[in-house]
């Protein structure tokens, strides 16, 4: 934790904020040119990464042109299972493997936590029950 002194002389505590560790394979010529970049800028290489995916994610766009940023906005929460919701509800294209498995775990077993349906489409979601149950979701979804 960083400290710092405003003008009144109390000091003023700041929490770092968290980060993401993820790991990446990259072929070793194009390692080389992130560090070759990196240097350039006079950043660590993980900082040229994020600042390179920040840049990237600007110009990204779906399929049908919208912008991956709005998707972040539209879905974004703090909370993984919230979030995770947000984006079967409004984008259920984008779900991996592992997600579709979760997402039918949690159509198949309706009375746990949907609210409400549209024909076979989920609309809404009981979020405090989905909060109880989302361990035992997750599970049943890695076993099947």
């Amino acid at each position: 934790m960083k400290t710092k002194k405003d003008n009144k002389n109390k000091t003023r505590t700041h929490t770092p904020l968290k980060k993401e560790v993820i790991q990446v394979r990259l072929d070793p010529k194009l390692k080389f040119s992130a560090d070759i970049a990196a240097r350039v800028q006079r950043r660590k290489i993980s900082s040229f990464v994020q600042w390179a995916i920040a840049r990237t994610l600007k110009t990204c766009k779906l399929e049908d042109g919208e912008m991956v940023l709005n998707v972040v906005h539209e879905v974004w929460s703090v909370n993984e299972h919230e979030r995770f919701i947000n984006l079967a509800i409004k984008y259920p294209s984008l779900l991996n493997f592992e997600e579709e498995k979760m997402w039918k775990c949690i159509k198949d077993e309706s009375n746990l936590c949907i609210k409400g349906l549209v024909g076979d489409q989920v609309v809404d979601v009981d979020m405090e029950k989905l909060d109880k149950k989302w361990d035992a979701i997750k599970l049943k979804a890695d076993q099947s």
